[in-house]
């Protein structure tokens, strides 16, 4: 059933990317929803985006207001991943802004430079 469910995939991906063809694919690891509910509790339906996502849980308000900015109502206690800003679609993204918070709670200059794109975002009013 994996490799089934994976084949679909190719197909819709080829749909949309026609230039990858068959043979270029060196390695694929074809994990159905069933498979990533199971083994992640909090992605229900195999969703990446960690529970539900709707209007009042996109973006600065993921996953609730007391929680959206990395820091939580408990001292010391932060959060990361797909759950919050920015959500399951930027891989890493989370963890970045979340060291940056524990960073600057802590009274600590970061050792990890600011990515490029970050940068711009900031310049251009985008980011925070």
């Amino acid at each position: 059933m994996k490799e089934k469910y994976a084949e679909r995939l190719r197909e819709m991906i080829h749909t949309y990317a026609p230039n990858l063809a068959e043979g270029k694919t060196i390695r694929s690891y074809p994990y159905p929803p069933t498979y990533v509910e199971k083994k992640f509790k909090n992605m229900q339906m195999g969703s990446i985006k960690h529970g539900e996502y709707i209007s009042t849980q996109m973006g600065y308000f993921r996953p609730n207001d007391l929680c959206s900015r990395y820091r939580t109502p408990v001292n010391g206690l932060y959060v990361a991943g797909s759950s919050v800003y920015p959500g399951g679609m930027v891989l890493l993204a989370g963890g970045y802004c979340a060291a940056s918070v524990v960073a600057e709670d802590l009274g600590i200059t970061p050792w990890w430079k600011m990515p490029e794109n970050i940068k711009i975002a900031i310049e251009k009013g985008l980011a925070v």
